[in-house]
């Protein structure tokens, strides 16, 4: 939103009264919205109608579908939106057992959280075809940067794989997440598109390189 506000006209969805407070004090406007709740203000179809929408709640903790975004879908009404972002995550390949995907690997959920996702995926795109509108959904990896860092787990000085025993993992900064999205939103794509940094270091790899740069001991 912050990225985004020079030169456009960004509204927040917020759950809570101090969520909102925090966005406007970065001088966002926003609408009070629960996901949880069975009803969703009205305002929300017209906040919506002709903007883009970047939808990124995760689902909720049980169950195989995504009610919240069931919810929020229902909410914008006969809203059209010119763009509709969904966040999803690249747990929907499944365990791949160190294998490469591409945006043609079949979907292989290996949880409930990865079939949540899938279902929330196949909501979105079914409520944009039926509107004609244009959706993007960004399989997002593990999520570096500020604050988004193992710190406390190396100054816990908890154990992390041998070397020769990590598989290869992803991430992707999130600056570089967040320029992906604006990418989404901005350029006339559509469809489901991996975002990753590129390189594939293991966790054990990312835990060590992390502990240098903050100077704290290796993991065990």
């Amino acid at each position: 939103a912050r990225r985004l506000q020079s030169d456009r006209h960004v509204t927040a969805v917020a759950h809570s009264e101090r969520s909102a407070a925090r966005l406007a004090g970065h001088g966002i406007g926003s609408v009070l919205a629960d996901l949880d709740a069975p009803l969703l203000p009205g305002c929300l179809a017209t906040v919506a109608d002709g903007a883009a929408v970047a939808y990124l709640v995760p689902p909720p903790e049980s169950g195989t579908d995504d009610p919240r975004l069931e919810r929020f879908l229902a909410g914008m009404g006969a809203a059209r939106p010119s763009v509709l972002l969904y966040m999803s995550t690249t747990g929907v390949y499944g365990d791949t057992r160190g294998a490469p995907v591409t945006e043609a690997s079949p979907l292989a959920p290996g949880n409930d959280r990865s079939r949540r996702r899938i279902a929330a995926e196949a909501s979105a795109q079914a409520w944009c075809a039926a509107r004609q509108a244009r959706c993007v959904v960004l399989r997002v990896p593990g999520i570096y940067g500020p604050h988004r860092l193992p710190i406390e787990r190396l100054q816990r000085g908890e154990p992390a794989l041998c070397p020769e025993d990590a598989g290869p993992g992803n991430r992707i900064h999130v600056d570089d997440l967040v320029g992906a999205c604006i990418a989404a939103l901005d350029r006339p794509v559509s469809g489901a598109f991996n975002v990753t940094d590129g390189n594939p270091a293991t966790t054990t790899e990312f835990l060590q390189r992390t502990a240098v740069l903050a100077g704290l001991p290796s993991p065990p």
